[in-house]
């Protein structure tokens, strides 16, 4: 028996014994809790700062239980956040408040976020060993976005959530079940993928990205053929959503197949056109309530409202017009969207609060300016070293750079995306399980194994970094 057989099989007595919870899973939760304790007396988002998801949610969960009527039922936006939030508000009584829903939303967000975690904690367990994944589940605790947009009904959460998924499955597909699509690992990581592209659309890029790693690892020879079976797989569930989707939202009455997701983006479009145009550091949340006195705002609602006009009496739809005018605007102004675009990718990895001014903002009992300071600088301090951390490993890890795609994929995918158009911070947090895995591999100081070298399983799967 050579010595990794023998490293396989003293590893198979320990994972079979190995608690569904221990102690560290409840120190994770007993975190979390605290961690939502102390993010509450933070400045919170907008209970329903992303309105829809929250009517949409009630509208189909009052459906189901009979109480409404299924044309109601509409999805202006993406569908997996109604989808998701309809669950817990299905336990609220249908005549209760908003805020009834509100709470219902928040603590089924933090049973998720929880779920998450543990997730990224075994990802990285199984990568590479239990120092990595409680490294990777303390990252994923340190940042505080996952809880803060607990409390509002939004998309970040289950996005957060899927990425956990699909990640963990990943892991399984590679380390355990093999490359086999009905098994366990088929099953988590495809349900990941898909809840993720219901949840945020925009990482739909990241099918170019899988589809070219794919061909990398179809031409590079030796390969893991689980890793080249995945690649394929996602991009063909990818396509499939998109088919499945379209069709499924033309049979709600409310809908026209994916007219309102086109609508978004369009709008998305002509905002690109004028955020960080003249006002390269004004990063303030894009709206009338805190935009005041900037002159970027100012002329994006000048010209909203003669598109507005142009629209009423042309009778072409206001999303047409709007994305041919950022369209003549980036033929006519090349130079100054390719400025937009490299402030967003700054801005989309600086995380700052704009729910408050800075001479309001309130920690606990410490407030003003120079708490706003200090604390946005530990913030990002805390944001970044995972995303810097990451970086070293794939250069690390260069040679598996085309395996690792779900790890780095979905950043990349994000940042692109809103670069080109609309950018917010949150809207990165879908890729933060990622870089929270990779960050681990490094903190923990385990090189991983390449996968031609690694010992096969009784099932014949290739082990990652046994």
């Amino acid at each position: 028996m050579n010595s990794a057989t023998q490293d396989l099989t003293l590893r198979l007595p320990r994972e079979a014994r190995r608690p569904f919870l221990d102690w560290f899973d409840c120190l994770c939760a007993l975190l979390l809790v605290v961690s939502f304790l102390i993010v509450s007396r933070l400045p919170a988002p907008s209970k329903f700062g992303d309105v829809y998801f929250h009517e949409e949610a009630k509208s189909l969960s009052l459906a189901i239980r009979g109480v409404a009527s299924w044309r109601e039922v509409a999805f202006a936006r993406a569908p997996g956040p109604a989808l998701y939030y309809s669950v817990p508000y299905l336990l609220v009584s249908a005549d209760a408040p908003n805020e009834s829903y509100w709470r219902a939303a928040v603590a089924w967000n933090g049973f998720w976020i929880l779920v998450a975690i543990l997730l990224i904690r075994r990802t990285a367990d199984m990568l590479w060993r239990e120092p990595a994944g409680k490294a990777a589940a303390i990252l994923a605790l340190l940042l505080p976005f996952p809880v803060y947009y607990s409390f509002g009904v939004a998309a970040e959460s289950p996005a957060y959530v899927a990425m956990a998924i699909l990640l963990y499955g990943w892991a399984l597909w590679r380390s355990h079940e093999g490359a086999r699509l009905f098994s366990k690992a088929g099953f988590v990581s495809l349900a990941g993928l898909l809840a993720l592209f219901l949840c945020r659309p925009n990482a739909l890029v990241v099918l170019g990205i899988t589809a070219v790693c794919g061909v990398i690892l179809f031409l590079r020879r030796p390969s893991s053929a689980a890793d080249r079976r995945f690649a394929v797989l996602c991009v063909l569930t990818g396509i499939v959503t998109v088919l499945v989707v379209s069709l499924g939202l033309k049979q709600l009455p409310g809908n026209r197949g994916l007219g309102s997701q086109a609508s978004n983006f369009d709008e998305a479009m002509f905002l690109s056109s004028f955020q960080f145009r003249t006002e390269s550091w004004d990063w303030r949340f894009w709206g009338k309530g805190t935009r005041q006195g900037s002159a970027d705002y100012q002329n994006y609602a000048a010209e909203q409202k003669m598109i507005e006009r142009e629209s009423s009496t042309t009778n072409v739809p206001v999303g047409k017009l709007q994305l041919h005018w950022a369209l003549r605007d980036l033929a006519e102004h090349p130079l100054t969207h390719f400025k937009m675009f490299a402030v967003r990718l700054l801005a989309l990895n600086v995380w700052i609060i704009n729910s408050t001014r800075p001479a309001a903002f309130r920690l606990g009992p410490l407030r003003g300016t120079a708490v706003y300071v200090a604390f946005h600088i530990f913030l990002n301090i805390i944001a970044l070293a995972p995303l810097f951390a990451s970086f070293w490993f794939l250069v690390r890890e260069r040679g598996l750079f085309a395996s690792y795609w779900p790890l780095w994929g979905p950043w990349l995918a994000l940042l692109l995306f809103h670069s080109l158009t609309y950018a917010e911070p949150r809207y990165m947090l879908p890729a933060q399980p990622g870089l929270a895995v990779m960050a681990a591999c490094v903190l923990a100081q385990r090189k991983a194994r390449r996968p031609e070298a690694m010992p096969l399983s009784a099932h014949g799967s290739e082990l990652l970094c046994q």
